[in-house]
C-alpha cells in the first residue's frame, strides 16, 4: 500500500510542472503578441513616413512645373520678339510645348504610383491624373 506522503509529493511536483509550463506560456505568449505589435507599429511609422514622402515629391512636381512654365514664358516672349520668326511657327512651338507638359505630367504621376509598394498604395497615392495629385496636395496643405 502507498503512503500517502507520495500522493502529497507526487501532486506538489506536477504543480511544480505546471507551474513552469503557465509561466513559459505567459512568456511566449508575451514575446509573440510584443512582435505582432512592432510590426502594426511599424507598419504604421512606414504608412506616415510614405505619405510625406509623396506629398513632398507632388511638391517639387509642381515646383518644376512651374520653373518650366517660367522657362517657356522667356522663351516664348524672345521667340516673339524676334521678327523673322512668323507668327504660325510660334502656334506650333507653344502646342507642342503644351503636348509635352501634358505627357510629363501625366508620366510623373505614373512613376510616383510605380515608385512605391502596393502595400502602401492604399490610403495614400488615390490619384490617377495630375489635377487628382494636385487636388490631393491642397486638400492635405489646407488641413493643416
Amino acid at each position: 500500500m502507498m503512503h500517502p506522503e507520495f500522493f502529497v509529493i507526487r501532486r506538489e511536483m506536477q504543480e511544480y510542472y505546471l507551474s513552469g509550463y503557465y509561466e513559459a506560456l505567459w512568456f511566449f505568449g508575451g514575446a509573440i503578441i510584443f512582435g505582432a505589435l512592432m510590426k502594426i507599429f511599424n507598419i504604421i511609422k512606414s504608412h506616415k513616413i510614405v505619405k510625406v514622402t509623396v506629398l513632398q515629391s507632388l511638391i517639387l512636381l509642381l515646383s518644376t512645373l512651374e520653373d518650366i512654365e517660367i522657362t517657356l514664358k522667356i522663351k516664348y516672349d524672345t521667340l516673339s520678339a524676334v521678327e523673322e520668326i512668323d507668327k504660325e511657327i510660334l502656334d506650333i512651338t507653344r502646342e507642342a510645348d503644351s503636348q509635352f507638359l501634358e505627357e510629363w505630367k501625366l508620366q510623373s504621376i505614373q512613376r510616383i504610383k510605380e515608385a512605391f509598394p502596393s502595400v502602401f498604395k492604399a490610403g495614400i497615392i488615390e490619384f490617377d491624373t495630375w489635377d487628382e495629385a494636385m487636388t490631393t496636395l491642397r486638400d492635405t496643405v489646407v488641413k493643416k
